[in-house]
């Protein structure tokens, strides 16, 4: 079960109705989660002791190390920020899991180990925030969440690609 300190961020997230491996698979899918996760594709083989990136292109944006994986509920993973190399913060986890309500699943995300009144805090909440949102609202309605970049042209409908629900 999730885990929480004074020093952790926890954002919980009705999304429905879905089938908790559908979810699962868009969550860890690299050709999805940029239409969720702020333009960052999440790579990896996702095997305990495994090396992840969350990247834009070629620009690594955080990584770490998957430390427990048991789909289609549980993702824990250790978390290195790259995209702001003026803090400098030792690495800290991130949990995600999903708890079947059906015909809902609760997705909660829970990062843990942060640095006591770090400026990165802040980002990290609202990062958190936007990705939990911008899934419930990818596969709630199919379309992208709209975020700041008013320039970037927003699609009619974000078609999310066909994933096989074996996992």
């Amino acid at each position: 079960m999730p885990f929480t300190s004074s020093t952790s961020i926890a954002h919980q997230t009705l999304i429905g109705p879905i089938d908790p491996v559908y979810l699962w698979l868009v969550l860890t899918d690299p050709e999805a989660t940029p239409f969720f996760f702020l333009k960052c594709s999440f790579r990896s083989d996702f095997k305990p002791g495994s090396r992840y990136t969350l990247s834009v292109g070629d620009v690594v944006m955080a990584d770490g190390e998957i430390l427990e994986y048991e789909p289609p509920t549980t993702l824990l993973m250790t978390f290195n920020q790259r995209w702001n190399a003026d803090i400098a913060e030792p690495a800290s986890r991130v949990r995600f899991y999903v708890d079947p309500q059906p015909p809902l699943c609760e997705l909660v995300v829970i990062h843990d180990g942060l640095t006591e009144d770090s400026p990165l805090n802040a980002d990290l909440n609202k990062t958190w925030l936007v990705m939990s949102s911008a899934l419930k609202t990818l596969l709630e309605t199919g379309k992208e969440l709209p975020l700041r970049d008013e320039s970037r042209e927003q699609p009619e409908s974000a078609e999310i690609p066909h994933l096989e629900l074996t996992a």
